[in-house]
């Protein structure tokens, strides 16, 4: 699997005007690493369930609207977060951690992260 969220290599892209061609973008390339985004933890899971699980229709997903209860998550989508929880944040989510208090809400998902995330900085 790659080290990166986001590949792009030599990237060209033109638009067309009245007075012709313009070239936008000519062989541009980079990389963004995982882990590394500008968003939130809480605002890239919220971009993932939001265009992952719920296919677009973010308007029921506040904080701390409850995943079990309004039917956001099943257990497909539930094993589906956590992998992308790995694989995004480079943590490690151990069968005990995973428990309401830490999966049952946007807000308490981030919450989890960002905790794993620090005691794995400090280890």
């Amino acid at each position: 699997m790659s080290e990166y969220l986001l590949e792009v290599k030599d990237l060209h892209t033109s638009f067309f005007t009245d007075a012709g061609e313009v070239q936008a973008v000519n062989g541009v390339s980079f990389n963004l690493k995982k882990g590394t985004s500008d968003m939130s933890v809480q605002q890239e899971i919220h971009s993932y369930i939001v265009n992952n699980i719920l296919f677009g229709d973010g308007k029921q997903l506040g904080e701390n609207v409850s995943f079990q209860e309004t039917g956001i998550l099943d257990s497909t989508g539930f094993l589906e977060l956590v992998t992308f929880i790995e694989e995004q944040f480079g943590v490690e989510i151990a069968d005990d951690e995973l428990v309401p208090e830490h999966f049952d809400t946007l807000r308490a998902v981030s919450a989890f992260v960002e905790q794993k995330r620090a005691s794995r900085a400090v280890a």
